[in-house]
């Protein structure tokens, strides 16, 4: 009769108690994405949150230029109806969310070379700060390469060293160039040249 009674009072006891569990997780389709410069971008995000409909923050931010500093924010969306854009990006970045499908992407406009950047969406749980996820994407912003700035370092000479170099000001991913050279006769020659007359092209590849 004691344990009858032992075993009814843990059950009063814990009739009380509501036991909830919820759990948030974030993903990106991707890791990495390209764009041109000028272009329009969307860097998607999806996350599920358990139970379904609870109210939810979502937030756009991005890593900083230099490393140990603060993340750039991008935006914030709540559930609740509220949206805030930072200042910086105003006419720029929209949230293109569907809370009920999981659907927090960033669409960025008229990207440029400083968009080119890792970029991280959090979601969080508004009835539960402790549950929340995230998840990173790298955008990369393609910009063809400005005509390359050739140099000659060193006394042009016989007898004397010199140094050949060959850069653009702009270009991402960073250009990389191989020299060509051309005898009197505008005949390609093979390198390394064994001669020093003729003329030595930059080319981009």
């Amino acid at each position: 009769m004691a344990g009858t009674l032992g075993i009814l009072g843990i059950c009063l006891l814990f009739s009380g108690v509501r036991v909830t569990s919820s759990a948030i997780s974030v993903t990106s389709p991707a890791k990495e994405y390209k764009i041109a410069r000028g272009d329009n971008v969307t860097i998607p995000c999806k996350f599920a949150v358990q139970p379904v409909g609870d109210s939810v923050q979502i937030s756009w931010t991005a890593v900083a230029d230099v490393s140990g500093d603060p993340a750039i924010k991008i935006l914030t969306f709540n559930s609740l109806g509220s949206t805030k854009v930072q200042t910086k990006y105003k006419g720029r970045a929209t949230l293109l969310q569907d809370v009920l499908t999981g659907k927090a992407d960033l669409q960025l406009l008229r990207v440029t070379s400083a968009d080119t950047r890792v970029y991280e969406c959090g979601v969080e749980n508004l009835s539960n700060e402790e549950d929340g996820g995230s998840a990173t994407a790298k955008l990369i912003v393609l910009v063809a390469p400005s005509p390359p700035i050739c140099k000659i370092e060193g006394k042009a000479e016989y007898y004397q060293d010199v140094k050949l170099t060959c850069v653009s000001e702009e270009g991402t991913p960073t250009p990389t160039y191989k020299w060509q050279r051309y005898d009197t006769n505008n005949i390609l020659q093979p390198n390394p040249p064994k001669a020093t007359d003729g003329v030595c092209v930059c080319v981009c590849v």
